[in-house]
């Protein structure tokens, strides 16, 4: 079974309701084009961009199984004042 043959929406249809919940459409484009953790959001082009309700599901089921942690930047663990401190060094702020 391909994604051509299941009940394809619009991605705007589907950030409406993905799977019972409306999330916003900027995620679900996330998903589709960038995908979370290494997954992707299946999508089809026919001069606009559809998913399937099927691979909605499919995208779900594997997203709960992943153990995925956000890639961490190395000014996360800087406080305020040591923000502050690099951005006066580089001279950015007084």
């Amino acid at each position: 079974m391909t994604i051509f043959s299941e009940t394809l929406v619009p991605l705007r249809e589907a950030a409406e309701d993905f799977n019972g919940v409306k999330v916003p459409l900027a995620t679900v484009k996330r998903w589709a084009y960038t995908g979370y953790c290494g997954l992707r959001l299946e999508t089809v082009s026919i001069n606009k961009v559809y998913t399937s309700k099927e691979a909605i599901l499919r995208f779900l089921e594997q997203k709960q199984k992943l153990e995925c942690h956000p890639v961490r930047s190395p000014v996360d663990d800087l406080t305020p004042a040591q923000i502050e401190k690099e951005l006066k060094r580089h001279g950015i702020i007084d």
